[in-house]
């Protein structure tokens, strides 16, 4: 069995990770006012660059995590969550075991929060695409009245 300093690093890596799900959570609910409140794609795409530096961190984390769990003698472990709680005995398998519940719950929360960010933006690109439409059908309406004698000047369209 690893000894406390490998508990502790495990520990302090799923902490890391499950803060950072909290992160993008709030992110996630920035994007989410930024197209439905306001219409803000600048604030959107802001958020998005934010969140790309979180999601790179998250990155270098889950590359941490084959440090972690390396044998003493240098040989790679075969990193396998599920199998993390089986390194330790109790009470650290039982929280490395709450730990990854916690965020597997979080990774969960935070996929379904993107997929409702990624239907509203749907709907709001569905909604600019049938304005500029409609605008280009007015034109085109105005353009072939103007051409049949219409009061309307064309060259303002």
């Amino acid at each position: 069995m690893p000894d406390d300093q490998a508990f502790i690093r495990v520990r302090e890596l799923l902490s890391m990770e499950i803060e950072m799900y909290a992160v993008l959570r709030k992110m996630t609910k920035m994007e989410m006012e930024a197209i439905m409140l306001r219409g803000d794609m600048d604030a959107l795409l802001s958020i998005l660059r934010e969140k790309g530096g979180v999601i790179s961190r998250l990155q270098l984390l889950a590359d941490a995590w084959q440090d972690a769990v390396a044998k003493p003698d240098g040989a790679e472990a075969g990193f396998s969550r599920s199998r993390l709680p089986d390194m330790f005995s109790e009470p650290h398998a039982s929280e490395v075991r709450r730990l990854i519940a916690e965020a597997d719950t979080a990774a969960s929360e935070l996929m379904a929060a993107e997929d409702e960010v990624k239907a509203e933006l749907q709907k709001y690109s569905d909604g600019i695409r049938e304005k500029i439409l409609s605008v280009k059908r007015g034109r085109t309406a105005v353009v072939g009245y103007a051409r049949m004698g219409g009061y309307v000047n064309a060259r303002d369209f």
